[in-house]
């Protein structure tokens, strides 16, 4: 048997060698990243919702790592997809982040995700039906951009790939829905009650068509008050926009299914905040109000190969997002960032809550801070105007201790300060370089659904299956056996590329 699986091993090194074999000739793993716009995690079937809103989402959850309080590292669009996009919170790409309405735009001295990708290689491509970013900063290093209805995104996908060639790429797929007006296709439509009341949010006055419809400002401003049936419609026409959305990214998927390996795929989903329903009296409607329902969004990450569901329930942030994307691909990036990968909370490594941070103009200068106890939101130009919440004692965060103790706002308000101080870098230094898996991406996968946001059994350690491959490991993690002499020709095959 050992002779055979010797000459197997042979065969093995040989076909790995040949030069038409192109199946792992590149070690750089293609990127699909999706965001939807105004997405709160807890409509979604993928993080338990009632309603069926994502059927296809929850199929792709069951191979990724699932994360349950990740939170958008700023309270609308702008500021919130330039976090995503640079990694950096917006004290340091200063989008948004001006007390007063100013910059609007990624410098254009802060690298974005798409510039470093590129620049290692990779096909860089941006199509999105958000209008607020589509700006030259936001666009910088995407080889090609498109802005366009998400419904169109599908047909963009193979024109896309076979630009690329034989490139790596990265893609990204940026919904506007289901941001308001919530307009489900029919086919989608699939909760809204036919006797209900017709009722719609719409963005401006001018955009009234219908009866019914009304704006945020009308409903915030208490201009118009919506009874129960109506609320309830509106989450019902949301939910319809969700199962759209869903439907669309598949179909996108699909696509790109069809000439490159999905399997092999890093794949991301997320969004850049959520919306209110209701819930709060400083935001009944629409979205930036820093509070759970705008914060808290989808996270859901596949990585190349990774079989099973992992939960992860720590607290993280939209700035995590880039250097988790250049580790899970095994690209070297030398900048400024102040996310950090998630990599290790994928793999099962224990990690306390990672502070949130985020800025805007709206509300007299508004800004946030989260540190998983606790969220101070507060306004920079009227600091009489804060809020405290304990979210451990009050998780849905009613309770407002600004005022009823002072002395701990005093103490969080410190806390917050320090942390901006701190988070403060320049971002045209590029200090040392940030390494991620110079020996390729790491592995991330699961048996079997598990939960990594506490504490591991160390009892677990020298029986777990090695990174899903179904065999035993050793004491050092390495699998034992003819897998293990194939994770040494790939080691060998990595090594030789790096002469090349």
């Amino acid at each position: 048997m050992d002779s055979i699986l010797f000459r197997s091993c042979v065969v093995a090194v040989m076909f790995w060698f040949m030069p038409n074999h192109t199946a792992w000739a590149d070690e750089k793993k293609d990127i699909y990243l999706v965001v939807w716009s105004a997405t709160r995690s807890d409509h979604l079937s993928a993080y338990g919702y009632e309603r069926d809103t994502t059927p296809n989402l929850n199929k792709l959850a069951e191979n990724a790592v699932v994360f349950t309080d990740a939170n958008a590292s700023g309270g609308w669009n702008p500021p919130s997809a330039a976090s995503l996009f640079t990694g950096l919170f917006s004290v340091n790409h200063r989008v948004d982040y001006a007390p007063t309405k100013e910059q609007m735009d990624i410098p254009d001295k802060v690298n974005t995700l798409a510039e470093v990708l590129r620049d290692d290689g990779y096909y860089t491509a941006l199509f999105t039906a958000q209008s607020l970013f589509y700006k030259d900063g936001f666009t910088q290093g995407f080889m090609e951009h498109e802005k366009l209805g998400s419904g169109h995104f599908q047909s963009r996908i193979p024109t896309t790939l076979e630009k690329a060639g034989d490139k790596p790429v990265f893609i990204v797929l940026y919904w506007l829905n289901p941001h308001a007006p919530y307009s489900p296709p029919e086919l989608h439509d699939l909760y809204t009650d036919p006797n209900g009341p017709q009722v719609n949010l719409v963005i401006r006055k001018e955009d009234k068509k219908r009866p019914g419809d009304v704006t945020h400002q009308e409903v915030n401003s208490g201009k118009v008050v919506l009874d129960d049936a109506q609320w309830e419609q509106l989450k019902a026409r949301y939910d319809g926009e969700l199962h759209s959305s869903d439907q669309r990214m598949q179909n996108g998927i699909e696509k790109f299914k069809q000439t490159r390996s999905w399997d092999d795929t890093v794949f991301v989903m997320t969004s850049d905040h959520g919306e209110m329903f209701n819930e709060r009296s400083q935001m009944r409607v629409w979205h930036g109000w820093p509070t759970h329902e705008n914060q808290r969004v989808p996270l859901i990450i596949k990585a190349p190969g990774q079989k099973g569901r992992v939960t992860v329930d720590s607290l993280v942030r939209g700035v995590d997002v880039f250097p988790t994307v250049l580790d899970l691909a095994g690209v070297t990036y030398k900048g400024a960032l102040n996310g950090k990968s998630l990599v290790p909370m994928m793999n099962g490594a224990p990690e306390a809550d990672r502070p949130n941070m985020g800025a805007t103009h709206h509300s007299s200068g508004l800004m946030f801070y989260k540190n998983g106890m606790y969220n101070l939101i507060t306004s920079r130009l009227n600091e009489k105007k804060s809020y405290l919440y304990d979210l451990t004692a009050d998780p849905t965060e009613l309770k407002n201790l600004a005022t009823s103790n002072p002395e701990l706002l005093a103490q969080v308000q410190t806390e917050m300060k320090a942390f901006i101080a701190s988070s403060t870098v320049d971002v045209e230094s590029s200090g040392d370089s940030v390494v991620f898996g110079k020996e390729g991406a790491p592995a991330v996968s699961a048996s079997k659904s598990s939960d990594v946001s506490g504490p591991r059994d160390p009892s677990e350690d020298s029986t777990t299956e090695a990174k899903g491959c179904g065999c035993a490991s050793s004491d050092s993690g390495v699998p034992v056996g003819w897998v293990g002499l194939l994770g040494l020709v790939i080691g060998l095959r990595r090594r030789s590329t790096d002469l090349l």
